[in-house]
């Protein structure tokens, strides 16, 4: 039990130094699957590891293993990254195909029950019949 806090605590520390670099790679623009690859690099990784100062290290037991945990929360902070951006794609999408019911603000009634129809700015190109409706309302 108490080796599984030790690693939680090793990894808590790994992801404290390893967060804030990449959060910055990522809003200077380079996109998460790119840096997912740069980091495959041994030499690459080896910055990283200069940069976040060896944290945690000494929660481990040897080398290997540390390189293996900070291997596996850099991939987890990347995929966290990347499902962010998907995510965010996707809402995106949803967004602009309903952008046609926003332009329709539907129906308004009042405390009498009667009807007040907005259509925004696209007014000006119904046809007659929608008018007419509009007029019977």
């Amino acid at each position: 039990m108490e080796n599984k806090n030790i690693l939680r605590q090793a990894k808590s520390d790994i992801f404290k130094a390893l967060h804030p670099i990449l959060t910055f790679y990522v809003h200077k623009g380079a996109k998460p699957i790119s840096l997912k690859k740069y980091y495959r690099n041994n030499k690459r990784f080896n910055d990283i590891l200069e940069d976040i100062n060896n944290k945690g290290i000494n929660l481990v037991k040897d080398e290997s293993e540390y390189k293996k945990l900070v291997k596996e929360t850099l991939n987890d902070i990347l995929d966290d990254f990347i499902a962010k951006e998907k995510d965010d794609l996707y809402t995106k999408k949803q967004e602009s195909k309903l952008k046609h019911i926003k332009e329709f603000n539907s129906y308004i009634t009042n405390v009498t029950g009667d009807v007040d129809v907005n259509y925004g700015d696209v007014k000006k190109e119904m046809s007659e019949k929608v008018k007419n409706v509009e007029q019977f309302i």
